[in-house]
């Protein structure tokens, strides 16, 4: 059985049982030849929600869910107590695999998992084969804004400047140098290095009138974020142009599925485009971790300082898991903003069309497919993709017109929300579509009413409540 990690995304009923679905009906078209696997990733969606505060998850009432089961373990302050939990639920299930499809900065957590799930079920049940996830340590350095940008500087791809900032202090510093040059055309903008979804669209730029500066700081310290040497923040070069996310599926070393969709701070609506710029971008960084120069493997850069033992190679190979990038398009060069290692929710553009279903599905299971595969599932002219929207988010935005939800570049589209395909909604198990809006958010709204936290908005993308100091 193939588990996958739930942690509060429902998307992940949609990237499991479309890989399943389509994979089984390939296989019984006898075009490829792995039809254990896609009958059991088919028949057995194990789905793990981290609390009790998700029990009521859409996903878990999806026809592809055998077993829902909950984790009470935080994945980011209990690590290793997430892992043990996991591990148990894999042995109880017997899984042969396991495809994680995090909370924001839950990846190491997830990693760890599956490292131990991977030792705990290899000697006593031979077919677990479909461990897709990085080495926790790899996780820790692509998450981090600051350790990812310098290993794209010493694996010689693009990367804006970013400066480590772990105290107020630091950052006057470097608001007085920045405001000393003469011409003042460098600007950064203020980042925290953890997930914060309360100041992540601030923007805050250097320099700036050592006023405003204090200012900011002390809005910092209100709000429970403040710049201090256990939670650093960094200062990045503000980029100019049009965004874009970039998602891609590695398996066996090399990328089995890319897609790029246009991008804004917060983005729920996803369309497949074309940018070279960015795929060679992609292309060339897997390349390079997976057989990194010999410059790499010895201790000169900063990055490699910081790296425990001189096995390089070993450590930044990317074999088997998910990554999705954000890139800001400068002039004739792409910069990638930040990394994540996860799982993307704009994959769900392949879940919109039967051929990107196939596509989809064989590149979670790491299968090559031809051009006479493809034709199979061809009905005259077709799309691989289609564009996505999330119903209730568009309901919120069009029709009642709160500003929490206005898109950041264009004006919607007010038919889009009846041409458009929702990420979560299938006629063939429609039930996590309406148990999110009807169960799963509600739930939530209800919870935070009874505990009195304030939030700022509803997220219909993942299907949580936005808490004013929330994950």
């Amino acid at each position: 059985m193939i588990a996958a990690c739930l942690y509060k995304l429902s998307f992940s009923s949609i990237l499991v049982k479309q890989a399943a679905k389509i994979c089984k009906s390939v296989l019984r078209e006898n075009v490829l030849t792995f039809e254990q696997t896609a009958e059991t990733f088919y028949s057995s969606g194990h789905y793990f929600n981290h609390s009790k505060k998700y029990a009521l998850n859409g996903a878990r009432f999806s026809r592809y869910c055998d077993v829902f089961e909950v984790v009470y373990s935080d994945p980011v302050t209990k690590s290793s107590e997430y892992a043990d939990e996991l591990v148990k639920i894999a042995e109880r299930n017997q899984v042969t695999g396991f495809l994680p499809v995090s909370r924001p900065a839950g990846s190491p957590a997830d990693a760890l998992a599956c490292e131990q799930i991977s030792q705990s079920l290899t000697s006593a049940l031979e077919h677990f084969n479909r461990p897709y996830h990085l080495s926790h340590q790899l996780c820790e350095i692509l998450d981090n804004k600051l350790t990812f940008c310098q290993l794209c500087t010493d694996l010689g791809v693009t990367a804006p400047r970013t400066v480590l900032l772990d105290s107020e202090a630091t950052a006057r510093n470097l608001n007085d140098e920045l405001l000393s040059h003469t011409d003042k055309s460098e600007e950064l903008i203020l980042k925290n290095l953890q997930y914060d979804c309360l100041h992540r669209l601030d923007l805050f730029t250097l320099p700036a009138e050592p006023k405003s500066l204090d200012l900011y700081l002390e809005k910092l310290n209100e709000d429970g974020n403040p710049i201090k040497p256990s939670e650093p923040w960094v200062a990045q070069t503000k980029l100019r142009g049009p965004e874009f996310s970039a998602a891609c599926i590695i398996r066996d070393g090399k990328v089995q599925l890319l897609t790029i969709s246009e991008s804004s701070a917060s983005q729920l609506r996803f369309e497949a485009v074309q940018n070279e710029k960015i795929s060679e971008w992609v292309y060339e960084f897997v390349e390079k971790c997976n057989n990194p120069g010999p410059d790499m493997l010895l201790p000169k850069t900063d990055f490699c300082k910081n790296i425990p033992g001189k096995n390089i190679k070993k450590l930044l190979a990317l074999k088997n898991c998910q990554l999705c990038f954000d890139f800001i398009e400068m002039g004739d060069k792409v910069y990638p903003v930040e990394c994540n290692t996860r799982v993307h929710s704009q994959l769900s553009v392949f879940a919109s069309t039967d051929i990107g279903q196939v596509i989809l599905g064989a590149a979670i299971l790491g299968i090559d497919l031809t051009a006479n595969d493809l034709e199979l599932f061809s009905t005259g002219k077709c799309h691989f993709t289609k564009r996505i929207m999330h119903f209730g988010d568009e309901v919120f935005k069009l029709i009642f017109g709160f500003t929490n939800y206005k898109p950041a570049s264009a004006d919607s589209d007010t038919f889009s929300i009846f041409l458009d395909h929702d990420a979560d909604f299938s006629v063939w198990d429609p039930l996590p579509f309406f148990a999110k809006l009807h169960l799963q958010l509600p739930s939530l709204l209800i919870q935070n009413l009874i505990e009195g936290k304030p939030w700022k908005k509803l997220d219909f993308c993942i299907g949580k409540v936005v808490e004013l100091h929330g994950e």
